[in-house]
This record gives structure tokens, sequence and C-alpha cells, in this order.
């Protein structure tokens, strides 16, 4: 018997030995060598997405992507230089012919004009993400009329541009949509799934945010410059020397143990070898079973033992008793909620310790164990149950309560389970309260005040209406961003919760709208609100701007008038005082901005002046029009209002600013530009404005205009303004002289400015 064991042995080592010589041959084979025909490439890809890529505190790059790229540097002795971007920057560089090779490119044909594309080498789901109140959304067609966020440049921008989704906010990056959602600018946005769930979770909304099946599936490529094909095989074969091992401890590096049947090739040698072992075990168990037989005693107390530390290691509360309803057993759980010991509860009545009683009528609820016990039958309770806890306070709990029997089916006890639903309450009436309330103001929504309504008008009684409509808010969410506009709505709120206090309901209507309605009122008392509220708007101010709120009232007695009808009536009341007042407070933001402008940057109203002068000056020159002279002064005055909106620290920086400052700083005729449209008075300069640094050669921003493509006024401006700044001390240099400041305009006619303007300045400043 001894012996046929030893053989039996020596067979399965002889087995084991043959499989792990296979395993060696098959898993490890030699790498193939490589003829590198490129001493170094660039490779540009998307920044932050997560766990592909993305950055650590300190700015460095991390994540699957980079260690790829690191491992096939190794492989081919080419040196790698990475660089990670905003997906449309990255786009834009690209196409520039700035980078060698793009990573995380899903394919498209307009994209195939552009570049020859690797093979995929992993696939992306994009779905629909959106807040949990929301309901029914699933396709592209249940988008419509939501607005949605998405990455700029992004492949899924336009899959619903193409599908007819055209309520779209886009974003730099996926961060930055997350961003927008955690600041409620947006409660639905598509994206790639792994760095949303990834920037969910980072940001605490992943409770909140709900996701649809695909809407589509992409697959990340390497792509080349369209006919490189040489680079792109030199690339393929970079990573074709990667070996699955390499790949997979990669994979596992970051995105932990990857389990899947289609994998199975690469765990199949573990399999078996766990084969073998489970045979062994088979073997093994085989003659311990024998023993087992004798130590049943032992195993039924080890289960024993088990149940005990389940019952004691469960979250919820456990609460055993005998047949009389005293307790034998409660749970560590059962002992946080109720704030009993077991000491102190065991051996008492259950309704002594578990005191419960309905939560809405204060009435205490019968036994639940002598319930069960008396009835035989399983019980669960109802909602509103409330635990009296030792210390006297009330919980709210959901309970279930089951007879204990034994084979025969005798009931020797009962146990009872209680959970702590105060979470889960709190989380049900947060929601409640949400849909019917807005959240940036915490006022009433329209839903909420839609259905008052109804019920005012049932019950008839005397109400006085008012509508609010804040002023300049579109034109402050384009100047100072949509930061500040939300501090305009809040201000706004505040104020009517002031004026008013508990005796109205105040709701936001609309975007910039509100509706106050305060029942059992009198006639006049609306007057006398308005005037209150525009006093102290007359004492608000929000950052750089002074709230303004146009408003209008009306009054129902207690006739049968519905009160739509006197909503409609306040309503054209703020209209026509809005139209009154909406030009002189356009006129103030602008003088408001002008002041900012004169603060936080180094232009000054002397630059002004002696600007339109100069313009002047050439204007005559050009024998332009009486209209022309006007917009031109108008255009030298405001010409570089946008500047508001860019922060002091880079308008007054001493030394050069950095790529990133200076796009920044790019967007200021764009701003300005907005700014004039939102302002009927000046929408006429507001191209000026959007064109007062284009270049002649056509190498300025932000279209790149070139030659008489570029407003006269424009080119006018260009000179002048530039001569002016030369001859002016700034604080990262001294002034010119007037002749160095003419031969830098002699040097640069043709390129920057426009020759001919430029021959007739430089004539005008030499006959001063």
């Amino acid at each position: 018997m001894k012996k046929k064991a030893l053989v039996r042995a020596g067979l399965i080592l002889i087995f084991i030995a043959g499989l792990l010589l296979g395993y060696n041959f098959f898993f490890n084979q030699p790498e193939k060598r490589f003829d590198a025909r490129y001493d170094k490439i660039t490779v540009v890809m998307d920044d932050n997405y997560p766990p592909y890529v993305f950055r650590t505190g300190d700015g460095k790059l991390e994540g699957i992507l980079i260690d790829y790229w690191k491992l096939w540097e190794e492989k081919t002795g080419i040196k790698v230089h990475l660089e990670a971007k905003d997906w449309k920057k990255a786009l834009d560089d690209m196409a520039k012919g700035r980078y060698d090779v793009i990573d995380t490119i899903f394919y498209n044909e307009e994209r195939a004009r552009l570049y020859d594309f690797s093979q995929p080498y992993t696939t992306i789901e994009v779905p629909i993400f959106f807040h949990q109140n929301f309901y029914g959304i699933s396709n592209v067609d249940s988008l419509k009329g939501f607005i949605v966020g998405v990455k700029r440049g992004d492949a899924s921008e336009a899959f619903l541009r193409e599908k007819g989704v055209k309520n779209l906010v886009t974003y730099d990056s996926y961060e930055e949509i997350i961003k927008g959602v955690k600041n409620g600018e947006i409660l639905v946005f598509v994206m790639d799934k792994p760095p949303a769930l990834y920037y969910l979770y980072k940001y605490g909304l992943s409770d909140e945010f709900r996701m649809s099946p695909p809407l589509y599936s992409g697959q990340f490529h390497r792509a080349v410059k369209k006919g490189d094909t040489e680079l792109l095989q030199t690339v393929e074969k970079g990573f074709s020397l990667i070996s699955r091992q390499e790949y997979a401890r990669i994979e596992k590096k970051w995105m932990g143990e990857i389990i899947g049947g289609h994998l199975y090739l690469r765990y199949l040698p573990h399999v078996v070898l766990a084969s073998l072992l489970l045979f062994s075990l088979i073997i093994l168990w085989n003659y311990l079973l024998q023993r087992e037989v004798r130590r049943k005693t032992c195993e039924l107390e080890a289960e024993k033992n088990l149940l005990s530390t389940t019952l004691y290691s469960i979250g919820d509360g456990v609460i055993t008793t005998d047949k009389e309803g005293r307790i034998t057993s409660v749970n560590p759980a059962a002992q946080a909620i109720s704030g009993f010991s077991r000491e102190e509860a065991e051996g008492k009545e259950f309704s002594a310790v578990f005191r419960l009683i309905d939560e809405e009528t204060g009435k205490e609820e019968e036994n639940l164990a002598l319930k069960v016990i008396e009835s035989g039958q399983v019980w669960e309770m109802g909602n509103h149950i409330c635990l009296i806890r030792k210390n006297g306070d009330k919980l709210p709990v959901a309970d279930s309560a089951a007879p204990i029997k034994d084979k025969k089916g005798s009931i020797w006890g009962a146990v009872i389970v209680l959970r702590d639903v105060s979470r889960e309450k709190e989380q049900r009436e947060r929601i409640i309260y949400l849909s019917y309330h807005d959240t940036l103001t915490d006022l009433y929504n329209r839903r909420f005040m839609e259905e008052k309504i109804k019920q005012l008008d049932e019950e008839k009684l005397p109400v006085t209406v008012i509508m609010g409509d804040v002023n300049g808010l579109k034109l402050t969410n384009d100047v100072f961003g949509h930061e500040a506009g939300d501090g305009l709505l809040k201000g706004a709120a505040l104020i009517f919760k002031e004026v008013c206090g508990e005796k109205a309901l105040i709701a936001r209507w609309g975007g910039d709208e509100f509706l106050l309605l305060l029942p059992h009122s009198m006639p006049g008392e609306g007057e006398e609100i308005i005037r209150k509220i525009r006093e102290r708007c007359e004492e608000s101010k929000i950052g750089e701007v002074r709230l303004s709120i146009s408003l209008g009232s009306a009054f129902r007695g207690n006739g049968g008038q519905k009160l739509q009808a006197k909503i409609k009536e306040a309503e054209e009341r703020m209209y026509r005082q809005k139209l009154i007042e909406g030009r002189s407070y356009r006129h103030g933001i602008i003088e408001s901005l002008l002041a900012t402008l004169f603060v936080k940057s180094m232009e000054t109203r002397e630059h002004t002046e002696r600007l339109k002068n100069l313009c002047l000056l050439t204007a005559e020159k050009l024998q332009l029009s009486s209209r022309e002279k006007d917009e031109l002064i108008l255009l030298a005055l405001l010409h570089d209002i946008g500047k508001v909106g860019i922060e002091a620290n880079i308008l007054l920086k001493p030394g050069p600013l950095s790529e990133e400052e200076w796009e920044i700083m790019k967007k200021h005729p764009e701003i300005g530009y907005r700014i004039a449209l939102n302002t009927p008075e000046l929408a006429f300069i507001a191209e000026y404005i959007l064109y007062h640094h284009e270049r002649y050669d056509g190498k300025g921003y932000p279209q790149g205009l070139r030659g008489d493509e570029i407003p006269l006024l424009c080119r006018i401006l260009s000179v002048a303004d530039a001569y002016d700044a030369m001859t002016q001390d700034r604080v990262y240099r001294p002034a010119l002289s007037k002749e160095e400041a003419l031969l830098e305009i002699r040097k640069n006619r043709g390129s920057q400015f426009d020759p001919r303007i430029a021959d007739i300045f430089i004539k005008i400043i030499q006959n001063l």
C-alpha cells in the first residue's frame, strides 16, 4: 500500500514538471530585435483621462499609457517625449505638426482624412450621465431639451451634433465637466465611462448620478500624420515587442486584477496547477473524512461560533427572545441603536427596552415579540416607526420580526431585526425638498409655485403678485463669469426674503426672473414692497456690479379672477419698467467696467484721450465721415473693455507671459465683443472691438484676418495704439523716443500694420 502511494506521488510530480516546462516555453518567448530608424519621437495625448493618463499632485504624468510608452522606449531604444493637454489643444497642435504621434484618439471619417491610425488597443463605452432626480434619459432622442455638457473637440461632441442635439455646453477637459456638475452648471453630460466614474467618485458625486446604456463605443488608437506609414509601422512594431505578461503587469498596477473569461489563456497554467492542487486536496479529504466523523461535536460547536460571529458583526440590530417575550440576546448593533448594554437588556421584556412608537401620532406600538409569538407569523412594520432610545432620543427604524421554531414547528421564541433608517429618511426628505426648491437660491421653484397658484385659485384669497427680473445678468456672466452672475441671483433672493419675511411665497420663476405671492395682502402693499426692494438694491453691490431688479406688481381681490392673469399683468409692468431702467443701468455697467479697467490694468484715461486724438488726426487725413469719426472715438475709448474679464496678475505681470497666460490674455477681444453686443448703444462697434488685435499679415487674433478683411477703423487704431504704448513707460520697460517708435512702425508696415495707414501716421507724427 505504501509503495503504491509513492509511485502515485512520483507520477504527479513528473506531470507537474512537464506542465511548468510547457508554461515556460509558451509564455516566455525571447523578444524580437528592433531595427530603430528614429532617434526620438514626440507624442501628445488627452490630459486627465484616468486610469490611462492623469497627473499627480506635483503635475507629473502617470497612468497606463505613460507606462506603455516608457516600456516602448526601452524596447525600441527610441527616446519618447510625452505631453498631455486638453483634448482640443492636443488635436489642434497635432494638426499643426507639432507632434509625431497622437494617442487616446477615436477613429472617425473626418480624422481619417488627416491621420493614419494604428490598430485599436482598447474599447471605451460612452454613456449619458444624469442626475438621479431625472428619469427617462436612455438615448440621444431623450437628450433633446436638456443642456448637455461635453468635452470640447471630443468625439462625443461631433456625435451629438450629428444626431441633432443642440444645447451643448463645452469644457476643456473631463475634470472641468465634473467641476461644472459640482457647481450646478449642468446636470446631464456625455463622456467616456472610465474618466467619468473616476471623477464622479473623486468629487463625491457618484451617489447622485445615474448612467444610461452606452450611446456608442469608441476605441483608442494611436495615429500619425497622413502618409507617414513608416513611423506608424515603427510605433506598431515597438508595441508588438511588449509581451502579454508586461501588458498585464501594467494593467494590474493601475486597474487591479482583471477578471473575465476572455482572458482564460493567460490563466490556463494557473488553472491547471489549481486543478492539481484540488486533486491532491480530494485525496487528502478522503483521508480526513474518517477523522471528521469523530469530530462531529467540534464541527457543531464551530458552526455555532460562526453563527454567533455573524450575529454580532451584522450591521442591523438583532434581538432574540424566549417564548415569554423576554430578551435572550442582543447584538452590538442593537445595543448601539437602543443605547442599552447587553447586561441591561437581557432578561427584560422586549417592549421595556425597545419602545416603538408611531412617528406621526406618537402612539406606542404593540409588543412586537409577543405579537409574533402569539400569531406564529412574520411581521413587518410600516413606515414612520421610531425607537425611543435610552437617552430619550427618537430614531427612525425599519423593523421586522419572525417566530423561532424547532423541527416540529413549536415556537420557542422570536427574532426581531431593527434597522436605522435615519440616513435614508434624511435623503428622502432632501429629495422632496429639492423637487420643490431652486438649488442655487434655495427659493421655491416653478413646479412648487404652479401647484400653489392652483391652490390659491381654489381658495380665492386676496393675493399681491410681484414679478422681478435681474438686470444685466447675461452681461455679468459674459464679463465676470457665471459665478458672479450666480452672486447676483443669490443677492436678489436674499433681498426678497429680507424685505418680505415669512409672509410671502418667493420662487425663482426661471432664469433671471422671480415671482412673489403675498396671500391675505391689501391693495397697495405690492408698491410698498417694491419701494423697499429698490432701496435695498441701491445699497447692494455684488462684486464689481450693482444689483438692479426691474419690478412689477398686480393685486387680486376676493373675486374669482385667475392668478395667471394677474401674473401676466405684473410681468407686463415689470417689462415696461425694464425698458425704462435698462439703458441707464447698462450705461452704469459700462462706466463701472471702465473704472475697473483703469484700476486693474495699465490703461488710463490719459491713454484713451491720447489715442482718441491720434486716431482723429489719421481719420482727417483719410477723409473719413463724421459717423466713422464718432465710431473711431468710441472704439479708442472702449477697445480694451474686455480686459476687465482678465485677472489683474496677468494684466500687470512685469515679465513676459507664459503660453497659458497669453492664451488667457488673447480672450479679451471676445469678452469685449460680448459686452458691446449686450449693450444696444455699443452694438455697432462690437465687431471693431473683436478685430482690434488682427494683423495686416494675418498673424493676429482672434480670427487671423488679413489685409482689407480687417475693418478700416481697426487698422487705424492698431497703429495709433502701438505708437502710444511704445512712447509711454511700462512696468516691464521704459518709454521709447518718438523716433524709435516711428522706426518700429516703419519696420512693421505690411506685416503688423496697414502700410498705407502706417505711412500717413508717420507723416502726421513727424509734422507735430
